[in-house]
Parts: C-alpha cells; sequence; structure tokens
C-alpha cells in the first residue's frame, strides 16, 4: 500500500492518511511523544514526519505553538543514515548540552544577533545562569573569548587574501621565536613604551639611496661611547666599551666591545678645561684607529698631553 506524504500528530484524515490506520497513526504518534519528550500533540502545528514514495523519511521538523520541545530522549544511536541537517529556527534560539560524566559541564550554543554564542551554566540545571564564553562574528569577521574574569581576549582582522596563524608551543612566544625573524614592513603606531628582552635590541636597516628624513639606519647609531677619568683611567660610564687603559698622562687606548667592520669608522672626542686651559683631544698617530681599539691623546693650548676629568669619545660606524 502506498504511504501517506505527510503524517500528522493530530486525528489522521484523508485516504492516504487513514492507508495506514487511525490506530497506527495514534500510536505512531505518541511513541514519537515519549521518545522525543514532547509536549501535548495540540500544540504541536505542523506535520512531524514527511516520507517518500518509498516509505523512507525524508524530514523530522516540530513546531511548537507555545510549550517547548525537549528532546533529551533522543539517542542519537537511534538515528542513522541521516542526510540532512538539523536545525532550529527561532528568536535567539539555542541548544543546550547537559554532560553526565564526572567533572561535566551544562553549555548552551545560540545565534544571538548575527552571532555564534557559547554560554557556561554556573548555577544550577533547573535554574541555569548563564556566562558568556566564546562569541564568533558572522559581520565583524572576530572571535572574542572571555577569561571566566573581568577580561576579554578579542581575534580580529581585516584581511584582503587568506592568512596562517601559527600558535607557537609553549615553551616559545608569539613574537620573536628566533633571531630569524624580524617585522618587516609594518607599522607601530600609539606605541607609548617597548619592551626588549636583555641583550636585544632594535637593528635598523641599511641605508639605502638618499637617507629618509629622521630615519633610523645602520649607519647613523652610535656603535659606542665611554665617559671616564683620564688619572685613572676608570670608567665612568660607557656603552660597548670593554676597558680604557692609560699608556701615560693624556695617552688612552680605548677597547671597544663589539668591534667595527673596518677601521673607517669616526670618531669624536671632548674633555674638560684644565684650570683656564682648553683641552683638545685627537687620535694617536700610532695607535690610529683599528677594528677593535683607538688610541686617543688630550693634550692643553701649549701640546703638553694632561690627564682630566671626564673625557669623552664617541664612535660612529660600520660593524
Amino acid at each position: 500500500m502506498a504511504l501517506p506524504n505527510l503524517i500528522d500528530p493530530t486525528t489522521p484524515t484523508g485516504s492516504s492518511a487513514r492507508s495506514l490506520g487511525d490506530d497506527q497513526i495514534r500510536a505512531l504518534k505518541q511513541a514519537v511523544i515519549d521518545i522525543f519528550g514532547l509536549p501535548s500533540a495540540t500544540n504541536i502545528t505542523n506535520p512531524v514526519f514527511t516520507v517518500n514514495s518509498t516509505g523512507a523519511i525524508t524530514s523530522i521538523q516540530f513546531v511548537s505553538s507555545g510549550a517547548p520541545i525537549d528532546t533529551k530522549y533522543l539517542d542519537v544511536e537511534d538515528i542513522t543514515n541521516i542526510a540532512s541537517s538539523f536545525w532550529i529556527k527561532g528568536s535567539y534560539p539555542a541548544f543546550r548540552l547537559i554532560g553526565s560524566e564526572a567533572s561535566a559541564k551544562d553549555w548552551r550554543i545560540l545565534e544571538s544577533q548575527g552571532n555564534i554564542v557559547i554560554d557556561e551554566n554556573t548555577g544550577a540545571e533547573a535554574t541555569p545562569v548563564w556566562a558568556r564564553r566564546l562569541i564568533i562574528g558572522s559581520t565583524s569577521g572576530n572571535i572574542l573569548w572571555y577569561s571566566g574574569g573581568a577580561f576579554t581576549v578579542e581575534l580580529d582582522h581585516a584581511a584582503t587574501g587568506n592568512r596562517v596563524v601559527t600558535i607557537p608551543d609553549a615553551t616559545d612566544t608569539l613574537v620573536n621565536l628566533s633571531t630569524a625573524q624580524t617585522l618587516s614592513a609594518k607599522g607601530l603606531s600609539g606605541v607609548t613604551a617597548l619592551s626588549m628582552a636583555a641583550a636585544a635590541g632594535i637593528i635598523p636597516a641599511a641605508v639605502s639611496g638618499t637617507p629618509a628624513q629622521h630615519g633610523l639606519f645602520q649607519e647613523n647609531v652610535i656603535k659606542g661611547w665611554v665617559n671616564f677619568s683620564g688619572a685613572t683611567a676608570t670608567i665612568n660610564d660607557s656603552f660597548n666599551v670593554t676597558s680604557v687603559s692609560r699608556t701615560a698622562a693624556g695617552d688612552y687606548t680605548i677597547t671597544w666591545d663589539r668591534d667595527f667592520a673596518n677601521s673607517s669608522y669616526a670618531c669624536i672626542g671632548t674633555a674638560v678645561m684644565s684650570g683656564a686651559s682648553n683641552c683638545f683631544v685627537s687620535i694617536n698617530a700610532t695607535g690610529a684607529l683599528a677594528v677593535g681599539t683607538v688610541r686617543i691623546n688630550v693634550t692643553d693650548h701649549a701640546n703638553s698631553q694632561i690627564d682630566v676629568n671626564p673625557i669623552c669619545v664617541v664612535a660612529i660606524g660600520d660593524q
């Protein structure tokens, strides 16, 4: 016999519906209500099953006019060969998942104003208190998740093409995983402070062509400086200086910590006046400029070498 295209949970009418027999229809209706925990049949306002000419169920749909539909008795093991989707339609539709295993949670997944939202029940099952945990945006293209406290983390993008973000291992950090990684062609705006790891620094690019206005390049960075006392060669303060040695009064050798690439770097110096006499700092003709050291002399207006404090030297060049 031909099966009806629609099996209605209300009293069946029509020859096609009666072909199954009224008692069979009522029994099927009651079985559906028992399995799905449906409300009274009078609240269900549409056909429950749709079948095709071969007797296969092609859709299952419930529309309740008021009472909620509880599907807690639905066992996924009882449903096989599902070829279509399961969907819930309505204003702020939600799907609730309540675990029964140890340390289980009570969750709900809902649609809210165009977003997918996941909430956790922090209250009782009968009186839930929903705490927001995750929002996946549709139009804004962002993901927002909550720490469980007062803070949130937002992942947002406005990509013009496919992007891949690789999350590092727990022992690494997202930026500067290795010395080979750099930030290239990126701008930093609104930065009030930039914290660097110990012995790390910003390495500017080498200049190419006409330098940009106010640009920072490898060639215009000071590579070493020192402030020291002439009489004892004691370093008051310095950068990239290992030591200062005194050969005689007004005769000193400065040793760089990181050597220069060649001896064609620039070195300038100044010294405090000796009484009423001006002092002059010059590069010693014997020691001259070397990649790892520079030898200087400090003299007064009579060209006599003297010790004064402080003596200051600055060096710029390739390294």
